[in-house]
């Protein structure tokens, strides 16, 4: 809850430095223990929420975004792999959007939102360009 505010604060690092230096003058090791243990404990639930929180970057035109290099390599936007049977390929739609969700190094996902009459033409370039890849679907009828 609070580490967003203090990882980026050198004044609450400083407050919170002379906080701990005053617990253990005044308290000794548990008080210092348990300040340090409500901190870990933070720290960690916001790295776990930060890496759960799914954004998706807006794109316009997704085919624009996709293409083969000479070496055979996918490129997705400033992302690339040489290594296509690794790739994990996810569409999406609601009423509005379709979403792509796609994996192509250990870096993590890449999320796009794209205007939903693009996701015909996203399968069709998958599928003649890179037929081996598998698709995971969630699509609507």
């Amino acid at each position: 809850m609070f580490w967003p505010l203090i990882k980026d604060s050198l004044p609450l690092k400083a407050l919170l430095l002379l906080l701990f230096g005053l617990s253990i003058a005044w308290q000794g090791w548990t008080a210092f223990s348990i300040i340090l243990l409500s901190i870990a404990v933070e720290g960690i639930l916001a790295h776990y929420q930060q890496s759960n929180t799914t954004e998706w970057t807006a794109c316009n035109d997704i085919l624009a975004l996709l293409s083969i290099g000479d070496d055979g390599s996918l490129r997705v936007g400033m992302e690339k792999t040489a290594n296509l049977p690794s790739v994990l390929v996810e569409l999406q739609q609601d009423h509005r959007y379709g979403y792509l969700r796609i994996t192509l190094n250990t870096n993590g996902p890449l999320h796009y939102r794209f205007p939903l009459e693009q996701l015909e033409p996203l399968q069709h370039w998958f599928n003649s360009e890179l037929p081996d890849i598998q698709i995971k679907h969630q699509l609507q009828n």
